[in-house]
């Protein structure tokens, strides 16, 4: 194990990131930033005046203060952030990034799934998540696109999205909720926001703690929306399938029409239901438990980073909950790492290929001066690799090809660019 200090990381400094592996940072008292790797080569760092810019070769640990400000440009394996309470920017994450007890982060884009808890009242601006997105605690998020589902529970602030392309869950919710597309179902409980406006393409189901606000809910699927019995609202209802149900306290019908308004007590907010199909509106107890679900849910996504140790690959650990979706993960890195070798020895191959022009006998011309013949440029000529993102499975054999010294760093870093389809 090699640690590398920087000593004294003042307020107005930035720390800079590229790493190819998989990266765990932790916020701490000390005002020392220390880098953990498992070799002398894994780590290189150097400072350009308030920046001090580290570029990773392999898994690391770095502990640095909690208020340092940061920027993370790659990271090519999971993430792991915790502790901090300073600005964070993300651009690129390819695997999964874990979040716990931050303050402020913006990310830019995380290939793999996306797990915030807990936030402590943290802000998150994000523009994409490729996978699954996980969030409690959470104080103000703002999300353009999630492209797998969103799980929420105790959002305190706003919560803003755009576009979910998968289905969207949660419970105990207090901040205000925008969420203008929805692909799959929304399923919210104890929604005690004073302004709720969801659009979703499949069902919904959402369970209000109170109805004081303004509330819009529009849905391609079925409605249930289930309210206090004390509730006090303006009530407009629009159901295409013509079948409004109505289970409350002082009315029990099912309505074959299109529309209906009523009035809940006295005063209160304005709820606007519209479905494409049929519509219930209860003040009966929601006996789902949802708590379960997203219990579940949480405790499948969130992991706990493991350290450093030699040989071996640090990151998230994903619980897998039967044999059979081990195996199919175990046959899965079996091929990826049988093409990552096969791309590997393509790659070596071609670097050993690459002509060299020789240079010929020198000569002298009318003027006097020494030349060397050069070849024609049409005469040298290699097989361009197809431009393809190098996978983790191929960067950890080219670590371990460092690790074994059968390669150097520089080696190493032309191979690299060589695998993604660059020439020299």
């Amino acid at each position: 194990m090699v640690q590398k200090t920087i000593s004294n990381f003042g307020t107005s400094s930035r720390l800079i990131i590229k790493s190819i592996g998989d990266l765990y940072l932790t916020g701490s008292d000390s005002p020392d930033i220390v880098v953990e790797s498992e070799s002398e080569y894994g780590v290189k760092i150097r400072q350009e005046g308030d920046a001090f810019l580290v570029s990773l070769l392999e898994n690391a640990n770095i502990t640095l203060p909690r208020a340092a400000a940061i920027t993370i440009e790659k990271c090519s394996g999971n993430l792991s952030l915790a502790g901090l309470s300073g600005p964070v920017a993300i651009i690129k994450v390819s695997g999964d990034l874990t979040i716990g007890q931050i303050g402020q982060v913006n990310l830019e884009k995380v290939s793999g799934n996306l797990v915030a808890a807990p936030l402590n009242g943290g802000a998150l601006q994000i523009a994409k998540v490729s996978g699954n997105a996980c969030f409690d605690g959470a104080g103000n998020l703002s999300i353009e696109k999630i492209s797998g589902d969103c799980l929420l529970k105790n959002q305190q602030g706003t919560f803003s999205v755009a576009r979910i392309s998968g289905n969207l869950i949660g419970k105990n919710l207090s901040g205000d909720l925008n969420a203008s597309s929805i692909s799959g179902d929304c399923s919210l409980q104890t929604v005690e926001s004073s302004q709720v406006n969801l659009r979703c393409s499949g069902n919904m189901r959402l369970g209000f703690s109170n109805t004081a606000g303004n509330h819009n809910l529009a849905a391609e699927g079925d409605l249930a929306v289930y309210i206090p019995p004390q509730a006090a609202a303006a009530v407009k209802i629009t159901s295409e399938g013509e079948a409004i149900r109505l289970r409350l306290a002082d009315q029990t019908n099912t309505l074959r029409q299109r529309q209906h308004t009523l009035q809940l007590g006295l005063g209160g907010g304005t709820l606007t239901l519209a479905s494409d199909g049929n519509v219930l509106l209860s003040d009966q107890p929601w006996m789902d438990n949802l708590e379960k679900d997203l219990d579940r849910a949480f405790s499948g996504q969130q992991a706990e980073p493991v350290r450093l140790h030699s040989g071996g690959r640090s990151g998230l650990n994903i619980t897998i909950s039967t044999d059979e979706i081990m195996q199919r993960v175990t046959r899965r890195a079996e091929e990826a790492t049988r093409r990552a070798e096969e791309r590997i020895n393509s790659a070596l191959n071609r670097l050993d290929s690459m002509p060299i022009p020789p240079a010929s006998p020198a000569y002298s011309n009318d003027s006097g001066y020494n030349e060397y013949s050069q070849p024609d440029e049409a005469e040298v000529e290699f097989e361009e690799m197809p431009h393809e993102a190098v996978s983790d499975e191929e960067r950890l054999m080219v670590l371990r090809m460092i690790q074994e010294k059968k390669i150097s760093v520089e080696e190493a870093e032309k191979l690299l660019e060589a695998m993604e389809g660059k020439k020299y």
